[in-house]
């Protein structure tokens, strides 16, 4: 899935994730994405948890891993978390939404670290006239937003909060 040399690397930083793999990945049958999704995760909490304080590498993985997912229109209700899939069920689908797929990076960095404070955010971004779910991770950074992979929420200003669901709200009723 990924270029990995497998040296001793004192950056501790994620390696390199190959986008044209990743694209394919997505053509593959829904057991290998679980695979290859599986492996990704192994791989990025070992490097979250040798990141020094500085999560960013592993969240910009998480996003360019997730952006590569095939777009349709709308695959969940943004109104009610009590239908939205779990992340496996994401994976299993193989397409995301504007809203799953912040979901999904929600899922992500749960599944990385338990301990971090994780919400979903269903936000209206008044810069792109749009509305879709971003992961905040830690009250610190946002995925998902169509201002960049990994934003500071300081940089949010153009974002404004409709509705707020913790992760550990959504994972008690998937």
């Amino acid at each position: 899935m990924y270029n990995n040399d497998n040296n001793n690397n004192d950056n501790n930083t994620m390696d390199e994730l190959n986008i044209s793999q990743l694209r394919n990945l997505w053509m593959r049958s829904p057991d290998e994405r679980l695979a290859c999704w599986r492996e990704f995760r192994i791989e990025a909490q070992f490097v979250y948890g040798n990141c020094d304080g500085n999560p960013l590498p592993i969240l910009e993985s998480i996003s360019t891993w997730w952006n590569q997912a095939p777009s349709v229109s709308v695959a969940i209700d943004p109104y009610n978390f009590k239908s939205w899939p779990t992340i496996w069920e994401i994976i299993h689908q193989g397409e995301c939404c504007k809203y799953s797929r912040g979901l999904a990076m929600a899922y992500n960095i749960h599944y990385i670290d338990r301990d971090a404070k994780v919400t979903i955010d269903r936000v209206r971004d008044h810069t792109y006239h749009d509305e879709y779910l971003i992961a905040t991770y830690n009250d610190e950074f946002v995925l998902n937003s169509s201002h960049g992979s990994v934003i500071d929420v300081q940089a949010t200003d153009s974002l404004e909060i409709r509705e707020t669901w913790d992760i550990q709200a959504v994972l008690t009723n998937t």
